[in-house]
């Protein structure tokens, strides 16, 4: 991403590429540790990466202007991130509030098409629908994961967990 958006010249695209590594750091030292702290670290990374989508698509819609992206961006992260222990306080699932994210940025794509279909532009979304596909092959293997249903945690390599890491890496891919 990080090479790309130097090609393009992109300064939005350029943002995804340290959005993706701190996601993958932040993930990393979770899974390492397995600790309540690196989780909410883990959490953290994630809402950086879907609060850029949710900040770009806004951008995109004109609700709000480049002169405030960073401060909405920043809002949202640190608003989703004190939302984690106080869900988890009372025993609500946080792993919704990604998932709710995710379903907002679905939400947003499909209005900025249908605008643009109004204004009569035809955007390329074969990258898109990749990346769609494999984020909905990952959640799927997630919530099999977490429902219990693929969760064997003596094998590390081939369960619904491992596979959601595997499968959303590859929607970033491209």
């Amino acid at each position: 991403m990080i090479l790309q958006a130097r090609k393009s010249n992109s300064k939005t695209l350029g943002l995804f590429g340290p959005a993706s590594i701190i996601t993958g750091v932040s993930s990393f030292a979770f899974h390492a540790s397995y600790t309540y702290a690196f989780q909410i670290f883990d959490y953290i990374g994630m809402f950086c990466f879907v609060n850029l989508a949710i900040v770009v698509n806004f951008r995109r819609s004109n609700t709000i202007t480049a002169h405030n992206q960073h401060k909405i961006y920043w809002l949202l992260v640190v608003g989703f991130t004190i939302l984690v222990p106080l869900l988890g306080y009372y025993n609500i699932k946080y792993q919704l509030l990604v998932f709710a994210q995710v379903i907002y940025t679905l939400y947003q794509e499909i209005r900025l098409n249908i605008r643009s279909k109004q204004r009569s532009i035809t955007p390329n979304y074969s990258y898109y629908l990749f990346g769609l596909l494999f984020l909905s092959l990952g959640t799927l293997c997630s919530a099999l994961d977490a429902s219990r249903i693929w969760c064997d945690p003596s094998n590390h390599l081939y369960n619904g967990h491992a596979l959601w890491h595997i499968l959303t890496a590859i929607a970033l891919f491209r």
